[in-house]
């Protein structure tokens, strides 16, 4: 028997592959996104940078929901990379600019803080934590973004 959460993708930048069990007679695995094809991986910081350049243009926000450790590191990644145009020998997922919030004094900062920025936040599925308080604030101004 195999039980397993989010299997993950193969070929990411910083996590390793998904170790594929040789087989079983039983799998019981989490599934949210298994009938979806998904684009080719190596086209993914252009198309993330596209988007974020294009959401930021007019000084506003860009409210990312954040539910999964490596899917977020893989987006701070990403962004270093577009923002940073690929440096060899950088800090994977550190860059000028990149600010982590420490406690709840320097989250209801960031909340109230003008754009442009871009602000990755848990939960994922909106229903709870730190993005609450960003959608609330953000949501009703044409300026921002949410990217799901």
């Amino acid at each position: 028997m195999v039980f397993s959460g989010d299997f993950g993708a193969k070929d990411t930048p910083i996590l390793c592959d998904p170790d594929v069990p040789e087989g079983c007679d039983l799998l019981i695995l989490e599934s949210t996104y298994g009938d979806r094809l998904h684009g080719d991986r190596r086209d993914r910081v252009g198309r993330l940078g596209e988007i974020l350049d294009r959401a930021l243009t007019d000084d506003g926000k860009v409210l990312i929901p954040a539910f999964a450790l490596g899917r977020t590191q893989e987006l701070i990644y990403e962004m270093d990379r577009w923002f940073a145009g690929a440096e060899d020998g950088d800090h994977p997922i550190d860059f000028k600019g990149l600010y982590a919030v420490r406690n709840h004094s320097d989250h209801l900062k960031l909340c109230d803080m003008a754009g442009p920025a871009v602000i990755l936040a848990g939960s994922g599925m909106c229903s709870g934590g730190r993005i609450v308080n960003h959608l609330q604030g953000c949501i009703e101004d044409e300026r921002n973004d949410v990217l799901l």
